[in-house]
């Protein structure tokens, strides 16, 4: 779940709780080599913004209410496992 919540702080930030009021850190763009690559090819990303501090459960629950697609077992499996929300 940790993962989840951390790819969707951005959309968090859009509801009216507290993580409107987030700091965000800038990450400069620049090219990417991952050790994952096939042929070790490097990408370029473009710059974006990071939240500083981790989303809370209580941000991610209104996140969910407010996003039914991301209930558990209504997730896509690329973003949710068997655990997602097990804790829940």
């Amino acid at each position: 779940m940790r993962l989840a919540a951390w790819c969707l702080a951005a959309c968090v930030a859009g509801l009216p709780t507290a993580a409107a009021a987030a700091e965000y850190v800038a990450i400069p763009g620049g090219p990417f080599r991952s050790a994952l690559s096939a042929d070790g090819a490097a990408v370029r990303l473009a710059a974006y913004r990071l939240r500083a501090a981790p989303v809370t459960n209580a941000e991610f629950l209104s996140f969910v209410k407010a996003n039914p697609a991301w209930r558990r077992g209504r997730a896509l499996a690329l973003y949710a496992n068997e655990g997602y929300l097990a804790a829940w």
